[in-house]
């Protein structure tokens, strides 16, 4: 009996230790940050370019190669993608009609941390962002059939195994809407 109670007290006191370890699905999003914090992407000012990073998350393998498209919405205007690691690479195509990238096994990008820069799109703003419309990333080709993947691939290195990741929406900010006032009147929405 004594043995039937430890096991059961040591089970209880495990329970509160041991934490189940979360899946996590691979997964190509767009940021506005380059400190992967913000996928909340604000409108650039009107003529003005800015990059956006796409960001592969929760990959921690090797790989050699990365393909995908880029649904910019209405709201961005597409310049040119610069490189996240240029040197060793090879590119077949533009972020917003379905781009490849591959690198050379001397140069293939460091996925350990779990968060893998692949590209630095630019774009330029418009009179016609519109806030909450979705940027999308889709699977390579998006809208042209005959080469249309559904999702976005990632090569694994070294065994060149395609393996399909997701694609997340990013959407465009609405504005924050600010107000002139004094510490003053802020203080005096506090007191009693």
């Amino acid at each position: 009996m004594k043995s039937i109670s430890l096991l059961v007290s040591l089970l209880i006191l495990m329970g509160g230790v041991i934490r189940p370890a979360k899946a996590q699905v691979p997964y190509l999003r767009i940021y506005s940050s380059d400190k992967y914090d913000r996928s909340c992407i604000t409108c650039p000012p009107l003529n003005t370019l800015v990059h956006l990073y796409v960001v592969l998350e929760g990959w921690t393998e090797p790989f050699s190669a990365i393909d995908f498209t880029i649904d910019y919405g209405e709201g961005l205007y597409w310049a040119w993608d610069d490189l996240a690691y240029p040197d060793g690479t090879v590119t077949i195509g533009y972020s917003p009609t379905g781009i490849a990238i591959a690198w050379g096994t001397c140069c293939l990008p460091d996925p350990s941390s779990g968060e893998t820069l692949v590209l630095k799109p630019v774009v330029l703003g418009t009179p016609w962002c519109v806030p909450n419309t979705p940027v999308k990333v889709k699977g390579y080709g998006y809208g042209t059939p005959a080469i249309e993947k559904p999702y976005p691939t990632v090569v694994r290195y070294p065994d060149l195994t395609e393996v399909s990741v997701y694609g997340l929406d990013s959407y465009i900010c609405p504005p924050i809407a600010v107000e002139p006032t004094t510490w003053g009147a802020v203080k005096a929405l506090y007191r009693r």
